[in-house]
């Protein structure tokens, strides 16, 4: 019993010692010819997920389609794809496939 007393406020410890917060660096746009406009498809603090790698963007028929993989941490089992499509000018909530 004793020795569980002693392990819980150190689990606790660890787990509070994860969640904090991180500053994220701050957005620089970039200047480039090719860069035809630069923008978030979510605000960051409604982020779907932890990270997020590899994006794709294509146009068909008028309408910019992204993609990208997003998990908690690259390789992890929770990492699956996710798409988003902008139409009339605003982009849809991400949805995992």
């Amino acid at each position: 019993m004793k020795r569980l007393l002693f392990l819980i406020p150190i689990v606790l410890l660890a787990f509070f010692a994860s969640a904090q917060e991180v500053d994220l660096p701050k957005a620089v746009a970039l200047e480039h010819p090719a860069i035809v406009t630069q923008e978030f498809i979510y605000d960051l603090e409604d982020a779907p997920t932890p990270e997020c790698h590899a994006s794709t963007v294509e146009v068909s028929n008028g309408i910019v389609i992204a993609s990208w993989f997003g998990g908690t941490k690259e390789k992890n089992k929770d990492v699956g794809i996710w798409v988003s499509r902008k139409s009339t000018g605003a982009w849809s909530t991400p949805k995992k496939l």
